[in-house]
């Protein structure tokens, strides 16, 4: 039920991944990555509170898990926690060894996000000019915009939470 859950809610389908997710659980399933897929489908079906809680208890069980950082950080940044947020979402952001890694973009993604909320001009270019360069030329032509907050917005729902493994990139980008 773990795997099935883990599918439907990258399928978008995150009612059902919650179901599983919740028998999965019931059957005694105890594990970090349970928590995450949990919180990620209560983000997507805006309850970040919930999401919230769920995150927390991912990043007790598992403190090196950037990408429940930046999950946590999304889900704080939705409930105007853009201090907070920023904590999260700089720690990925930062120190990344390889900037081009899955993580390290979506962590660019929110920070530019909350960067915008916070009336930080500069920060949000920065943060968006450090997106590479294809990954905004895509989104430019997937939805014709130009403003920066759309686009970014527009991927964090066009990636459809495949954002940990580089290779399904090509998923979302097609």
């Amino acid at each position: 039920n773990f795997w099935r859950g883990a599918a439907l809610r990258r399928l978008k389908r995150h009612e059902e991944a919650l179901v599983a997710l919740d028998v999965a659980h019931g059957l005694g399933l105890a594990r970090p990555e349970l928590q995450f897929e949990r919180a990620v489908a209560l983000l997507k079906l805006g309850k970040p509170a919930e999401a919230l809680v769920e995150l927390d208890l991912t990043l007790r069980l598992y403190p090196l898990d950037f990408e429940a950082y930046v999950w946590r950080g999304e889900a704080k940044r939705a409930l105007g926690m853009h201090h907070a947020a920023l904590k999260d979402l700089n720690e990925p952001a930062l120190s990344s060894p390889d900037r081009a890694t899955p993580i390290w973009l979506w962590a660019l993604f929110n920070r530019a996000l909350v960067k915008a909320a916070l009336g930080d001009r500069a920060g949000l270019e920065a943060d968006f000019n450090a997106i590479p360069a294809h990954v905004r030329e895509h989104l430019r032509r997937k939805t014709g915009q130009e403003d920066m907050v759309e686009l970014l917005k527009a991927g964090l729902e066009l990636s459809r939470g495949f954002r940990r493994e580089e290779y399904k990139q090509a998923i979302w980008m097609s």
